[in-house]
């Protein structure tokens, strides 16, 4: 399985470096460490990797208190943005057009107001495609509001 070995190379690697460090794998699960954290999705978009589609990557999210600690996170639907909204953070979560990877299935749980999906507009699914102007439009607005106090 090729998230197993990538997630046993990135390990291998990151623990020589950071040996107290706690991990979070797709693959193992926790490995209790000190308070630093890092996460890893070895292979984020594995069903892509499977059909040969060269839209993957590898995630290694070293969160100390980096999340914690942002305005707004922004990214596509993984660990870390999920992470952030957990922490009730700003977050913009970028979604395929797939029925299996909605925005509405996959949204993160912050305030409904401190969140904004932005779905992929290419219809024959060849290509990632966002209307930009509108995007940045529409990140600006999140990142200006005002807290709402009591949510």
């Amino acid at each position: 399985n090729a998230d197993i070995k990538v997630e046993k190379t990135l390990l291998e690697t990151l623990k020589y470096y950071y040996p107290d460090y706690t991990y979070i794998t797709e693959e193992s699960g926790e490995i209790k460490g000190d308070e630093n954290t890092i996460i890893i999705d070895p292979i984020d978009g594995t069903s892509n990797f499977i059909h040969g589609i060269p839209h993957v990557g590898i995630i290694v999210a070293k969160m100390i208190n980096n999340i914690a600690c942002s305005d707004i996170f922004i990214a596509g639907s993984t660990g870390p943005l999920h992470i952030a909204g957990a922490l009730n953070k700003k977050t913009v979560g970028f979604y395929p057009s797939k029925k299996s990877s909605t925005s509405l299935r996959w949204q993160t749980i912050n305030n409904f107001h401190k969140r904004l999906s932005i779905t992929d507009t290419d219809r024959d699914k060849k290509n990632i495609s966002v209307d930009i102007k509108k995007t940045v439009l529409e990140i600006q607005k999140l990142i200006s509001s005002e807290e709402i106090i009591g949510n």
